[in-house]
């Protein structure tokens, strides 16, 4: 008896070291219902909980019967939509926030690339670039030191009023979002070319980053003890990239440099992607060697030739899709926010409210836009609009968007209004006729005499009466 026991207890284990196997069958897999669904991640965890924008979003993209929300690890998130069409509605506009902080959205892959959930598109406006270099090649040449260009609204047949360039660029998370880069011209002189970022609200105010605040930045002098010990982790700030090298038994070694596969300093991605570096080793791979000197010199002309052709580089080396010109200098256009020159609104009756401000958060944004579409503002406000007489003005906090009243219109109340009607149908119909045209002449001034004011008055009070409950008219009795 004690031996079986003995046994036993040998061959039980608080561990099961054998994995679970599943079988290949279609009821285990869920690609088929993924397929209409996008892929997000919070950009700001502390800041965003991930609760409100399962709840949340579906409603801000007026989605809220059509699509379902999945909280998954590391701070993602999958949405499953039922119809292709909000799915891309959803995706084309650009860059989305959840309580001020950004967020990456992009659609689901079953092998997502390395930069999957790591970039940002955003629309850019370039302002002060020199008349002299004006030019659509010169805002993209700008703008490929801020991401990958995917979009350029320029027309140069078309007036510009508004003093700046827009241009969709896809943008590395990991970056700072600056306001201003300085450019230098083939002349030696620099200049300075500010930037604006549509639909982007909060950033650190010390990186100008997007991943944190700044009280969990890990530039910030008061959070070093925090960083040393471990509470605050630097490394989601800017992640470290390995550099590619060619190994020796590599089929590229001799024939390409370490610098040639290396990381391009701008963009931040190697130089060459791995897709044409695998068909560069399939192409060397041949048993002739007269063969294989031909390719090697064909393989090193196809690189070095393009050293001098930024664009030949990335459609041909990275494999980046070339950026489309607009004429449609409006095109996805959004809000630019500022939280630091805005005025503070002071809290009157004459505001109105959207939503309640949260206990110490007084600093106030305000929207920079000359105009206001209904499209964009319930996009990037994520408020419905309220449409008046007159123009609005709207100033933004981070708890919520406040609507100024507009200026109240100088208008007679609505019972003066009936009284001038009612007069001026009495004085048309005893107007005396003009004898050369024929027609009534409506001798009135603009203001009426009280007495025909207290005599309409008294009108109007006898029409409301009812006759019913009223006592009837008697005669005086006869004076004898």
């Amino acid at each position: 008896m004690e031996y079986a026991l003995d046994k036993a207890l040998q061959e039980m284990s608080l561990e099961d070291d054998k994995p679970i196997v599943l079988k290949n069958l279609p009821k285990y897999s869920s690609v088929e219902r993924n397929v209409c669904s996008i892929i997000g991640k919070l950009l700001c965890p502390e800041n965003q909980k991930m609760t409100g924008v399962i709840h949340e979003m579906p409603r801000l993209w007026r989605v809220y019967n059509r699509a379902r929300g999945i909280a998954l690890p590391e701070d993602k998130f999958q949405f499953i939509f039922d119809s292709e069409s909000d799915l891309l509605t959803v995706l084309d506009a650009g860059a989305w926030t959840f309580n001020d902080w950004s967020m990456t959205l992009e659609r689901w892959m079953e092998n997502p690339p390395e930069d999957y959930l790591k970039v940002l598109p955003i629309w850019i406006r370039l302002r002060h670039i020199p008349i002299n270099y004006n030019t659509a090649d010169t805002i993209r040449e700008i703008a490929d030191h801020f991401g990958q260009v995917t979009h350029v609204a320029f027309d140069p047949l078309k007036p510009q009023s508004r003093g700046f360039v827009r241009v969709r660029v896809l943008f590395d998370v990991n970056k700072p979002l600056k306001n201003s880069r300085e450019v230098e011209l083939p002349t030696g002189e620099v200049v300075t070319i500010g930037i604006e970022y549509e639909r982007i609200r909060k950033r650190c105010y010390q990186c100008l980053r997007l991943t944190h605040d700044k009280e969990r930045c890990h530039f910030n002098p008061s959070n070093r003890q925090a960083i040393a010990t471990g509470r605050i982790k630097p490394a989601g700030a800017i992640p470290t990239r390995l550099i590619p090298k060619i190994s020796k038994d590599d089929p590229l070694f001799g024939v390409l440099t370490d610098d040639d596969v290396g990381i391009d300093t701008i963009s931040g991605k190697p130089k060459i992607a791995k897709a044409v570096l695998d068909e560069m080793r399939q192409y060397l791979s041949v048993e002739d060697p007269q063969e294989r000197k031909v390719r090697v010199v064909r393989v090193r002309k196809s690189v070095w030739d393009l050293e001098q052709d930024l664009q030949g580089q990335k459609t041909l080396l990275r494999l980046e899709a070339p950026p489309l010109f607009t004429t449609d200098v409006d095109k996805g256009r959004g809000l630019v926010f500022d939280f630091e020159k805005a005025p503070m609104v002071p809290t009157t009756k004459a505001n109105i409210t959207t939503s309640e401000p949260t206990a110490g958060q007084g600093r106030k944004w305000q929207v920079k836009s000359n105009s206001i579409s209904s499209a964009s503002y319930a996009t990037a406000t994520e408020q419905t609009s309220i449409s008046t007489g007159s123009k609005a003005v709207f100033v933004t906090g981070p708890s919520g968007n406040t609507l100024k009243a507009p200026k109240k219109r100088n208008r007679p109340n609505q019972w003066r209004r009936k009284k001038q009607a009612m007069l001026k149908e009495d004085s048309a119909t005893s107007s005396p006729m003009n004898e050369k045209t024929g027609e009534a002449g409506i001798l009135m001034k603009r203001k009426a005499p009280e007495a025909v004011i207290v005599e309409a008055e008294v009108v109007s009070k006898v029409a409301k009466r009812d006759e019913g409950k009223a006592a009837p008219n008697e005669e005086l009795p006869n004076q004898l």
